[in-house]
């Protein structure tokens, strides 16, 4: 069972970049993550800096962000991705790189993953938040889809098989206090946000 999960994980990448225009189509555009959204920024300087990792096509997250005067830097593994967000919002700043690879050496007053940080396995994850939360500026936020619960499972897109894994909600919480963040809000299985798993954390501390 490892095994097949990891090779589905080691051809994740390669689904984004093959099927994105089909991914860009069947995305949901409905809003139910502006509520989650409207929470993570709503303590950010206006015209702030935010980074989206796994941000896909632009749509509809880093759309909603850039609508509401932040700055988006935006990364994607996927090649296909990033060239679809280049097009549609070419004042921003869009990167073609791994999450798990070093980030901008600069930080931001927020950064975000919806829907690309459960791509990571477990281990990747607990290496991961420490660095995500030093990008973050004092007094910034971070926001994350997770898993309800601690597992690896796979989902699909467009039809093909992609990896999901995630952290116990404690560990989650105890990493992103040890990183500093004051406040963590954890939701498993939103029903006013389709059934996400959301992770904020709130007020970076100096």
């Amino acid at each position: 069972m490892k095994d097949q999960l990891y090779r589905i994980k080691s051809q994740t990448q390669s689904v984004y970049q093959d099927r994105a225009r089909a991914f860009d189509i069947q995305r949901g555009r409905s809003g139910m993550e502006h509520a989650w959204l409207e929470r993570f920024v709503v303590s950010l300087p206006k015209a702030g800096a935010i980074l989206d990792l796994g941000c896909g096509s632009g749509e509809p997250v880093s759309a909603y962000l850039i609508n509401k005067g932040f700055h988006l830097t935006g990364i994607d593994y996927a090649a296909a991705m990033i060239d679809m967000a280049r097009q549609r919002f070419p004042d921003h700043g869009w990167l073609v790189q791994d999450m798990v690879d070093p980030l901008p050496d600069r930080q931001f007053n927020g950064l975000i993953s919806w829907n690309g940080f459960f791509h990571l396995s477990p281990e990747e994850q607990r290496h991961a938040l420490p660095q995500f939360a030093a990008a973050v500026l004092p007094g910034g936020n971070l926001l994350l889809t997770v898993g309800p619960a601690e597992g690896e499972i796979t989902g699909t897109v467009d039809g093909a098989p992609v990896y999901h894994a995630s952290l116990d909600p404690a560990e989650y919480r105890d990493l992103l206090l040890a990183a500093g963040f004051a406040t963590i809000e954890f939701q498993a299985e939103d029903p006013d946000c389709g059934l996400h798993s959301v992770l904020l954390a709130l007020d970076k501390q100096a």
